[in-house]
């Protein structure tokens, strides 16, 4: 059994995983730069972050401040891939990017159907998306490490499935935490997850962290309700 580090938010870090970082002018759309990025498999890289954005529900206009930090981060492109799948509220459609350099590439998604471009609805709450998007990190941004953010909201002990990733769209469906341990099992071809981190409420409970004790190495949450701007992505990333 592996056994997990289970972190409450270590004091060095936890001012900036509870600030909130509002913008001059509100981000209300996808930025006007977004352009499709040619699909190739990548050299191996020291990190592939990934980040399960479910905002299809009243978290959508923080997910897009959320993702300007993250293209605003100080990161070394070379070693870290971002990847994001963001399905955002209404019928935007969900997209796959990669975060660069103040930019957001959106990609063409062969694992789950999406072309750049286009509009197609997933749900989020379905553990199979989940599931084809660690694949298509596996195959096409290969690294030596690889860190998984499910980022919207989360239930904790106030529901039986402890869920996350509810989706409005698809009658506010949501991932129990048994769907979400099968869908990294499955996703990451039972290969550990370096880190998982629940950008949520609720998220720090040791029953989550017992549900996916085999298929993680370290585990970071929140104990209680989560600011709406959730975490700061700039200074994190950096």
């Amino acid at each position: 059994m592996k056994k997990i580090i289970f972190y409450f938010l270590l004091v060095s870090i936890a001012c900036l995983l509870f600030s909130c970082s509002f913008y001059d002018a509100e981000v209300d759309s996808y930025p006007t730069s977004l352009q499709k990025k040619d699909l190739y498999k990548h050299d191996a890289a020291t990190w592939t972050i990934l980040v399960y954005m479910a905002a299809d529900n009243d978290l959508d206009p923080f997910a897009l401040e959320d993702l300007e930090e993250m293209k605003n981060a100080s990161v070394n492109r070379r070693q870290v891939n971002t990847l994001v799948l963001l399905d955002r509220k209404g019928l935007t459609g969900t997209k796959v990017l990669e975060v660069s350099d103040k930019d957001a590439l959106e990609l063409d998604c062969p694992n789950l159907n999406i072309e750049a471009g286009k509009e197609k609805e997933l749900n989020m709450a379905d553990g199979n998306n989940l599931s084809n998007f660690l694949k298509f990190a596996l195959e096409y941004y290969p690294a030596d490490h690889y860190g998984l953010i499910i980022w919207g909201h989360g239930t904790g002990f106030r529901s039986a499935s402890r869920a996350v990733a509810v989706d409005d769209s698809s009658a506010g469906l949501s991932m129990s935490k048994t769907e979400l341990r099968k869908a990294i099992c499955s996703g990451m071809k039972n290969k550990l997850l370096d880190f998982i981190a629940f950008d949520t409420c609720y998220s720090a409970e040791i029953e989550e962290a017992y549900e996916l004790k085999n298929c993680v190495e370290y585990f970071a949450g929140n104990t209680g309700a989560q600011n709406l701007c959730g975490w700061n992505y700039e200074t994190w990333f950096s």
